[in-house]
């Protein structure tokens, strides 16, 4: 009997948008952790002509839960339906599909009372509560960084820049996580030293959906976030702060969404970190090794 592969099988439903017919198709893959199982469905794709998969949804599943007709890749380690289902094309393109950011990705299976994924568009909200504004701001992955670095070119130069390295991890207890922990470089302060820091380290910050970043300026304690949600989030006790926000987002075209419809209210979802992304305890040691230090709010 032909031994299975090591590690859990995940299910991936991929969507094709861009050719004339576009499709879904389910995907599975083999891993030792979603990343990895995620990371190899991204290759299989791509060796079936989808130069660009969209990963909308995944869940760990069973071999014997398949029961269509699936090709497999030479390593044995994904495979795919042979079926697809197309769409017309004009079908979605009124009101498209936002992919969520690498790191962030909707569960298949989602809860009744669950908000719809494909619900989520590029935009912002904002509330104020207790003297604080708060904006929160979906753009599409390849937009995340830029609109981040049009805010860090608003508020620098800022007082300090932190990782907060998130408690769930994957493989970590659900039931007794590890606590958050944060680590602060006082270095990193403008936004070219943040920028030429996060590309440097793209696997472990920007594509890591275990870790929070956050660049801290005085004026109105404003903390400007890539949230492990992939999400930018800008808090702050500053109108002056506030309202630059405001004026960056209406000069990007960016609109203001009511319902804004986002992945950690309602959805069921996974976080996620790349095949080459550092292990927490080998992230923890690699910060502390190049300018970072522990620190506590307490």
């Amino acid at each position: 009997m032909e031994s299975l592969p090591a590690g859990q099988l995940y299910r991936c439903l991929v969507q094709e948008a861009r050719g004339r017919e576009p499709f879904y198709q389910p995907y599975w893959a083999y891993g030792p952790r979603l990343g990895v199982a995620l990371d190899r469905v991204r290759e299989a794709a791509k060796g079936n002509g989808i130069p660009r998969p969209i990963l909308c949804s995944a869940d760990p599943d069973l071999l014997e839960n398949v029961e269509c007709e699936v090709e497999r890749s030479e390593s044995g380690l994904a495979f795919w339906s042979v079926g697809r289902a197309l769409y017309p094309p004009d079908e979605e393109n009124d009101q498209p599909f936002l992919p969520l950011p690498f790191g962030v990705i909707a569960a298949c299976h989602q809860p009744q009372d669950a908000e719809d994924p494909d619900e989520i568009a590029v935009g912002y909200t904002l509330w104020e509560a207790e003297g604080v504004s708060t904006l929160e701001i979906h753009v599409a992955e390849v937009d995340l960084l830029a609109l981040y670095e049009r805010f860090l070119a608003l508020y620098e130069p800022f007082r300090v820049f932190w990782y907060k390295v998130h408690g769930p991890w994957e493989g970590a207890s659900e039931s007794d996580p590890a606590p958050d922990e944060i680590f602060v470089n006082e270095d990193l302060t403008s936004k070219d030293e943040i920028r030429a820091h996060i590309e440097l380290a793209e696997d472990d910050s920007l594509r890591n959906g275990f870790v929070t970043l956050t660049s801290y300026a005085e004026e109105g304690a404003t903390n400007v976030d890539i949230s492990d949600h992939k999400k930018v989030v800008i808090s702050t006790t500053s109108p002056a702060q506030r309202d630059r926000a405001l004026e960056a987002l209406t000069s990007l075209g960016v609109p203001r969404l009511d319902p804004f419809v986002t992945v950690d209210v309602r959805i069921a979802h996974w976080h996620y970190r790349s095949s080459d992304a550092k292990s927490r305890d080998e992230l923890i040691a690699h910060l502390l090794a190049t300018g970072f230090s522990a620190w506590s709010p307490e």
